[in-house]
């Protein structure tokens, strides 16, 4: 019988409540955060550290984490200063996109993974699943478009490989012009 691994469907089982509801937290934010922070601080955004950010993560995470039944955060910031607050019957996602994506002269966002980081070492990294968030826009250049498909690919072939689910964001985005 074919179908989904037990491994990885523990892995899903581990993201859900006692329900079978996903009841998730997204602290995987980066670009994002770094504005809120350097808002909140007044501030210029090059101007936040990385410990602000991973402060900030921090509380945010201990004090939301709790409340969820699975933790969405990222490599850089999240995972590796607050994997010690979320709850052990909380499910870990990692986030594996760069933030913010990178933009083409016409507006066109490219899809790209954090420089150092792959699904194996999500996997290594105890997490339940990989999630990537993809800005798409069906207008995009071929180029565009070719690309973005290809990341999505290599990311499921990756976890294929490595039998971890994999979770894709899809966030549809505006072109001038069309």
């Amino acid at each position: 019988m074919q179908g989904i691994s037990a491994g990885k469907l523990r892995n899903i089982l581990h993201l859900a409540d006692e329900h079978g509801c996903f009841r998730m937290m997204a602290i995987d934010q980066r670009s994002s955060m770094r504005r809120m922070i350097a808002k909140q601080l007044t501030k210029g955004e090059d101007d936040v550290t990385y410990d602000e950010i991973a402060l900030a993560k921090y509380y945010i995470t201990k004090l939301l984490s709790p409340y969820s039944s699975a933790t969405l955060t990222d490599p850089i910031y999240g995972y590796p200063n607050c994997i010690a607050v979320i709850p052990r019957d909380v499910g870990v996602l990692i986030a594996y996109e760069e933030s913010p994506p990178p933009k083409t002269e016409s507006g066109e966002r490219l899809l790209k993974l954090i420089n150092g980081w792959s699904v194996e070492k999500t996997k290594r990294a105890g997490a339940n699943a990989v999630k990537l968030l993809v800005y798409y826009n069906p207008y995009a250049s071929e180029s565009t478009r070719e690309q973005t498909h290809e990341v999505v690919r290599q990311v499921g072939d990756e976890c294929e490989r490595y039998d971890i689910p994999y979770l894709l964001e899809i966030v549809v985005y505006p072109l001038a012009g069309v």
